[in-house]
Parts: C-alpha cells; sequence; structure tokens
C-alpha cells in the first residue's frame, strides 16, 4: 500500500478554496468568504497553541 502524501499550502489558498466550496453549497459569497477565514484562522491558532504547548513540555525553543 502506498504511503500517504503531505502536501503544504498557505493559508490563503486553503481560504479560496473553502470559499469556493461554501459557495458552491449556495451561500452566499459574503457568508463564504467569513466562514472560510473563520474556519482556516481558528485551525492555525489550534496548531499554534498545540506547537508553543509541545514546546514548553520538551523544554525546546521554537
Amino acid at each position: 500500500m502506498e504511503e500517504a502524501k503531505t502536501k503544504k499550502i498557505s493559508a490563503e489558498s486553503l481560504e479560496t478554496f473553502i470559499t469556493e466550496l461554501f459557495e458552491k453549497a449556495n451561500m452566499s459569497k459574503k457568508d463564504a468568504v467569513f466562514h472560510a477565514k473563520a474556519l482556516v484562522k481558528s485551525n492555525l491558532w489550534g496548531w499554534i497553541h498545540m506547537v508553543s504547548f509541545v514546546c514548553q513540555l520538551t523544554s525546546t525553543e521554537c
């Protein structure tokens, strides 16, 4: 079985992609942009806090 590959993308690209998905689900452009930004930012905040926590636990500088 082939190993899964990870591809990094920018937050802006992800926001654009999610906005387009929301619009295709009949969400207004204004609402789609708002919710896509909120979704991506909340995910990034969670990641930043997790990295910070791991750095504190391991006493490493991140």
